[in-house]
């Protein structure tokens, strides 16, 4: 199992205000880990909002000087710096040594590191941050309790006849915050293969296996249904992979999502 447990995701998050030197350990026991944290908590001291700090990658500091709104450069390298922390950390290094690139498709990973994957996500004031060792991974964040204004349709174009069926059945009280995670776990699946938002949504099911109470509430899915034409190259044999998506409730509240593809040679 690579160091997965079956139900991979069950401890898996942990919150950037732990030590970091647990990562490396969540990623042994686990091959997988996430961290998270406000944008405040991750802006190195003295941030004048114009002047990137010693060690950002050549492309994020031209992005940076592109960006015109003062939350989104703050966002941006935030990100970066948790990424090049938690990656550090993990590989037994220093960050300045953790390079960012992206393929053509525009998913991030760590040059020079080819087994290991690497997602960033943001909602508000979180980032967030997902490793792991082998395969692919993607992740999303969305506020939990984040309102719908055109649910209904959300759920006629993004959504596959299974999961319409699920949502059909729970108490109405219910069924928008399981339509934010179903929507968020796409997202992050998105990612993972590399599609982006031209993945067709409606084509790819998702029910969840396994719920889970505790510090974070987690629940654990199940690919369903994979209809889709577009991208087959990108979603090939999916059915005979080894993934684990799941979705966690964490402080604020929001939900995170990971989708984790298990096998090297995807």
């Amino acid at each position: 199992m690579d160091g997965v447990r079956q139900d991979p995701f069950r401890d898996a998050p942990l919150s950037a205000r732990d030590p970091l030197g647990a990562v490396r350990h969540q990623l042994a026991v686990y091959g997988t880990v996430l961290a998270w944290g406000s944008v405040a908590d991750w802006l190195p001291a003295g941030w004048d909002g114009q002047t990137p700090p010693p060690g950002l990658d050549p492309a994020d500091r031209r992005r940076l000087a592109a960006l015109r709104h003062p939350h989104v450069r703050d966002r941006l390298l935030a990100s970066r710096l948790l990424a090049k922390e938690v990656a550090a950390a993990a590989l037994g290094t220093v960050p300045s040594r953790i390079a960012l690139a992206r393929e053509p498709g525009g998913r991030p990973t760590l040059d020079g590191r080819p087994g290991m994957g690497i997602s960033l996500s943001h909602t508000d004031d979180l980032i967030l941050v997902g490793l792991c060792r082998g395969g692919r991974i993607g992740v999303d964040a969305e506020r939990a309790d984040r309102r719908l204004p055109a649910a209904d349709a959300l759920r006629r174009h993004h959504c596959s006849p299974e999961e319409r069926a699920w949502l059909a059945s729970l108490p109405e009280a219910e069924q928008e915050a399981e339509l934010v995670r179903l929507c968020t776990l796409k997202e992050a699946y998105a990612k993972a293969v590399g599609l982006g938002l031209s993945l067709d949504f409606a084509a790819h099911g998702f029910l969840p296996r396994r719920t889970e109470g505790g510090r974070h509430k987690s629940a654990t899915y199940d690919l369903v249904a994979t209809r889709a034409r577009t991208g087959a190259e990108n979603i090939r044999n999916v059915r005979n992979e080894r993934w684990s998506f799941a979705c966690h409730i964490v402080e604020g509240p929001y939900a995170l999502t990971v989708a984790r593809s298990h096998d090297r040679a995807v």
